[in-house]
């Protein structure tokens, strides 16, 4: 649970940690917007919408530290993707859709960013979920203490720290 302005700052302080960080959005145009206003706060972002193709996949694989910001429909396009960490922006709409994010990429976390009119659908979704995988986080600090993103737990692909100027 955060507040709507928080999210861009919560964002960014995880992907100081974890080089490649996949955020999933809504629609294409939410990732447009949202990739934008993370590159300008100084994030190495790729943005991946229907229309852009298989090209912004293959520079997040290539690279090695940027952000791939995409929607729900081009990651189910692409197929399989492996990721340090997944960052969900908005709560999938159902149950459904929230497994084929899991199953379209997968990552040993997956962090839901719940804004306040998303409480609601995220309480029902998390009742359909298996219990012991879900740690519900009030204070966006508690997940360095709760979550383990050290190199021992993440995939081979994502075990070197990135670092990069945040804009204050």
């Amino acid at each position: 649970m955060l507040d709507r302005s928080e999210r861009e700052s919560s964002i960014l302080r995880l992907a100081t940690v974890v080089p490649q960080l996949v955020v999933i959005t809504r629609t294409d145009a939410v990732s447009c917007d949202l990739g934008e206003r993370l590159l300008l706060r100084g994030l190495p972002v790729v943005v991946g919408t229907a229309e852009t193709g298989e090209m912004p996949l293959r520079a997040f694989r290539s690279d090695g530290v940027s952000t791939l910001v995409a929607s729900d429909n081009y990651l189910s396009q692409l197929g399989h993707l492996e990721a340090g960490l997944v960052v969900h922006a908005r709560i999938a709409s159902s149950r459904k859709d929230y497994y084929r994010r899991l199953a379209d990429v997968v990552s040993p976390v997956h962090i839901t960013l719940v804004v306040p009119e998303d409480e609601k659908p995220a309480r029902r979704l998390i009742h359909h979920l298996d219990k012991e995988t879900v740690i519900d986080l009030t204070d966006d600090q508690a997940i360095d203490v709760l979550i383990d993103l050290t190199e021992s737990t993440l995939p081979a692909s994502a075990r070197s720290k990135r670092r990069f100027p945040l804009a204050r």
